[in-house]
């Protein structure tokens, strides 16, 4: 962050100088943007790299490199921000530049991109495309030297997803393993990046039920973030929150969710899966602590959030990817619905019955609105782009009919392109 006034005086002296339309000027709005967002100013990110993109625009062409970072970095702010409908297309747009312009010998910006690109994937339900996309990144960043700390990044990353999503535990500790060596030889062991493979080591243990191990390296990333004022460290109480919960040490694991929940509060918007997991977190303590009032409020603000994010989401996905984004979120309604049946007065089930509501045939009533709208638009290319979407599937049902398989070279094409079509 105290950079961030050194970098706004070169801003202003180039403009001065020369003016805005200068690659060096674009260059120093992408860095301020990127520091914007690492401090949490997505506002001022957002305006500071929509700026660098429009310049590199207009005095590269939208097929440069520099074009690409700016598509890359705003992408990412927007997956930070929770904008997936927005962050998706500036990530492709940017992965498809630097897979065919970049040099061989330096692939690393387009490992970046892979990465970006993955996260957005596995925050969306779509796991089989992230950790395609992990692995690709990381198999990048080995080249011939596994001992940096860019490999142990994608090491890190790619156990996250093992461990919080795919519950494949051997993989993530293998993986959670490999980073923290290759970071303590590096860094030692009181940096920012051996601090997150402690935390990250700890929250596997607490999956696994070592809660002494899970415990003993939580606290000493704890010790680390809070020596650095690291923004890791709402991810590190937010941990031990999940720690004490499942060890039954409730007042513990509130205190602690609550502080993740200030900062969180404070930087992120309300309906981003940081708070809504965070929310579901507290309420199940609550629930534990017989507090059903408060764990009623945040199961209700945490089932409102789901409900927004996923209108947004349904808005850029076609349907196989509603699929994916409802089997990842859908597990908590039962969880809902069990809490006011067992706490709440039958009389007063308003609650469980809007959720049910909310949640029922959700993508055929999308598909449906979807349908109506483009015929209401009276948009000829638009109808005509949905007519021919419709021809594909009914070609794609008759490949299927015939024996086809859904990764048959045939099948697999018009499968692509009815699916983008649908997007």
């Amino acid at each position: 962050e105290s950079a961030i006034p050194a970098y706004e005086n070169l801003r202003y002296a180039i403009a001065s100088l020369y003016s805005e339309l200068n690659r060096d000027y674009a260059w120093t709005c992408n860095m301020l943007g990127v520091l914007f967002n690492k401090t949490g100013q997505f506002d001022s990110a957002q305006a500071i790299h929509l700026r660098a993109k429009e310049i590199r625009e207009k005095l590269f062409g939208n097929n440069h490199l520099a074009y690409a970072q700016s598509c890359n970095n705003l992408g990412a702010l927007y997956s930070d921000m929770g904008l997936w409908d927005k962050a998706e297309p500036l990530l492709l747009e940017a992965k498809a530049i630097r897979a065919t312009i970049e040099p061989p010998a330096d692939r690393s910006p387009y490992a970046i991109t892979c990465v970006g690109l993955a996260n957005l994937y596995r925050d969306m339900g779509q796991y089989e495309k992230a950790e395609l996309l992990y692995l690709e990144a990381k198999d990048i960043r080995a080249g011939t030297n596994k001992e940096n700390a860019e490999y142990a990044n994608s090491c890190n990353i790619l156990a996250d997803l093992y461990n919080n999503y795919l519950q494949q535990y051997d993989k993530a500790e293998s993986l959670y393993l490999e980073a923290k060596g290759i970071r303590e030889k590096k860094f030692g062991n009181m940096n920012l990046a051996y601090a997150q493979s402690c935390n990250n080591l700890g929250a596997l243990y607490r999956n696994l039920g070592k809660y002494d191990k899970a415990e003993s390296l939580l606290l000493e990333a704890k010790k680390i973030y809070e020596k650095e004022e690291s923004e890791g460290l709402s991810i590190n109480f937010n941990n031990l929150g999940e720690l004490y919960y499942s060890m039954g040490r409730y007042k513990e694991a509130a205190s602690f969710f609550l502080k993740a929940r200030q900062v969180w509060r404070q930087g992120l918007a309300k309906d981003h899966p940081y708070l809504i997991s965070n929310a579901e977190e507290l309420a199940r303590v609550y629930r534990a602590m017989n507090q059903h009032a408060k764990a009623a409020a945040l199961y209700s603000e945490a089932a409102q959030s789901k409900y927004n994010r996923l209108k947004s989401v349904f808005q850029f996905t076609n349907e196989k990817e509603k699929q994916l984004y409802l089997e990842n979120i859908n597990g908590a309604a039962d969880e809902y619905q069990s809490f006011y049946y067992e706490n709440w007065s039958h009389n007063k089930a308003s609650p469980a019955y809007e959720l049910s509501l909310m949640n029922r045939n959700l993508i055929m009533s999308s598909v449906q609105q979807t349908r109506q709208n483009i015929y209401n638009s009276r948009d000829t290319s638009v109808t005509n782009m949905y007519n021919e979407w419709v021809g594909l599937k009914v070609q794609l049902a008759k490949m299927y009919s015939q024996g086809a398989e859904a990764k048959d070279g045939p099948a697999q094409s018009v499968g692509t392109k009815a699916d983008s079509l649908e997007k």
